[in-house]
């Protein structure tokens, strides 16, 4: 009976453990999108209150990626922590994914200038989305669901890979051990890739979406891969 009593009591704290992360996680959320939506307010970062406004912003960003993931119980190379699918869950739920977007989608206030430099406000700017980037790897991870809502967004993030903001760390999170996504996406971006590389240079953020699309454990995705091929070695590229 002291067992049985031991262990129910157990379950009921991490049960408002749970609900209190819940509150947290939530009021979090909800500050992040009001900060993204009164950026052009804040963002010029010209006074004290504004800067404030700032790093609670990247504040967020930051502890929402770190309470995303957890280490790992078992030894992978190269990769000390795993993602926390409840917490993936749980923000799923809270619709962290539109609030993020809302974050990403300020990069277009960013503009350079005569000289093709970027002021520090745009440059801080550009940081937010680095860290909101970030916080949608753990975020999409493993997580099937959590994927098919971040793939309606693919074009944007395959868009941004020219725009320093990490955007090539989301793309082999997005397609991690999802077969299915990986056999639904158009070939065109694969072609609109291979034309980036040879308009603007070779870069490996280029390539991230042709390895993350190829196999999923051992098994091949042989469609993907012939199509790549065929892609880099077609004539006249």
């Amino acid at each position: 009976r002291t067992l049985l009593d031991n262990l129910e009591e157990v379950q009921l704290l991490a049960s408002h453990g749970r609900e209190r992360q819940f509150r947290i996680v939530e009021q979090m959320l909800q500050q992040l999108e009001q900060n993204a939506e009164t950026q052009e307010l804040w963002g010029v970062l010209e006074t004290e209150a504004d800067r404030a406004v700032n790093k609670q912003t990247k504040d967020i960003l930051k502890e929402l990626a770190d309470i995303c993931r957890i280490k790992r119980t078992e030894l992978e190379f190269d990769e000390e922590f795993m993602p926390d699918p409840d917490i993936q869950t749980l923000y799923c739920n809270l619709g962290c994914f539109q609030i993020c977007m809302k974050v990403l989608n300020l990069l277009e206030s960013v503009e350079e200038d005569e000289n093709g430099e970027i002021d520090e406000a745009g440059l801080n700017t550009k940081e937010n989305c680095r860290l909101c980037n970030e916080l949608l790897y753990w975020f999409f991870l493993g997580n099937a669901k959590n994927q098919e809502e971040g793939y309606d967004e693919l074009a944007f993030f395959i868009d941004a890979l020219d725009a320093d903001i990490n955007s090539h760390i989301v793309l082999p999170a997005l397609f991690k051990g999802n077969e299915g996504l990986m056999k639904r996406i158009p070939h065109t971006h694969l072609t609109d890739l291979v034309d980036k590389i040879v308009k603007v240079g070779k870069t490996h953020h280029y390539l991230m979406l042709f390895s993350s699309i190829c196999y999923v454990g051992e098994k091949n995705i042989v469609e993907n891969q012939f199509e790549i091929v065929k892609i880099l070695t077609s004539p006249g590229r």
